[in-house]
């Protein structure tokens, strides 16, 4: 059965302020397609043409709201639909086809982290704002937490977690647009192994980021799928044995501490392996 809860929980450096569905088996599936409103080139939104001030998103964008109170979603959601975009299907949690997300400032929800991993635009919603003004969609950029291009635009980012949180998001953005070996997202070529509670949070974490999590639970050291892996993560409340830990070590597969997914997408900087290898 779906057990449902909206009470924040910090699970490996991650505040999952979105809404849990517990009690889900943890799927070996790839990365979710996204709805043709988000791969669909010919239908754009008003205004588009060479435009130099007109959204740079080619083809009709998908808005995913985190972070605001219920008015004001509405509000943006009307403005949204005005303007001939779409809204995300699920208002609670992630959903891979949204193209752009809307926040008042960045945090580390579900929703937030599994953007940045698939190189979303996470945007201020002072840009649906102007644009509605505008009659049509602006170019995103100037709007964009953590673009240069948006300093003097947006409201300042007063603590040093959301400033992060913002250049992680600008800098995954543009390095999975223009990175090939990471196309798919931040985790493109992970192939993982999870020794986690509430597993299946952290399963679509990966895959919105393209990564590819193995449905194997321990033991592993008689797994020939488990030795298939690139990496294992591993939460401190859990427990992975010695003689798995030495299996998957011997194996070339790195032991981590689930932090180190925290860490990979918010560092400005990526972080050592090295720094959040667990001792055997």
């Amino acid at each position: 059965f779906l057990l449902f809860s909206f009470a924040e929980v910090n699970v490996g450096g991650v505040v999952w302020r979105e809404r849990d569905i517990e009690n889900i088996q943890a799927n070996e599936s790839p990365k979710p397609k996204a709805s043709k409103a988000a791969t669909n080139d010919k239908k754009e939104s008003p205004v588009r043409g060479g435009n130099p001030l007109a959204m740079k998103h080619r083809g009709t964008p998908v808005f995913a709201i985190s972070g605001v109170p219920e008015h004001v979603r509405l509000e943006l959601a009307k403005k949204i639909e005005q303007l001939k975009g779409e809204l995300a299907s699920d208002p609670n949690r992630y959903d891979p086809a949204c193209t752009h997300i809307l926040c008042g400032k960045p945090n580390r929800g579900e929703k937030m982290l599994s953007g940045i991993a698939a190189g979303k635009w996470l945007l201020s919603t002072k840009y649906l704002d102007d644009s509605f003004e505008a009659g049509y969609f602006l170019d995103e950029e100037c709007y964009e937490w953590g673009n240069p291009k948006a300093v003097g635009k947006l409201t300042a980012l007063a603590s040093a977690g959301d400033l992060e949180t913002a250049a992680a998001a600008y800098t995954w953005r543009t390095r999975i647009a223009n990175d090939v070996g990471k196309q798919d997202g931040a985790f493109t070529g992970f192939r993982v192994l999870l020794v986690v509670p509430k597993k299946d949070q952290f399963v679509r974490l990966l895959q919105s980021g393209g990564g590819y999590v193995l449905d194997v639970d321990p033991p592993f050291i008689h797994s020939e799928r488990a030795m298939a892996a690139t990496h294992c993560f591993v939460d401190r409340k859990a427990k992975l044995s010695s003689e798995d830990h030495r299996a998957l070590a011997e194996a070339g597969i790195a032991v981590l501490s689930i932090m180190y997914l925290n860490a990979y997408l918010t560092s400005e900087q990526l972080p050592d392996p090295n720094s959040f290898q667990l001792p055997i």
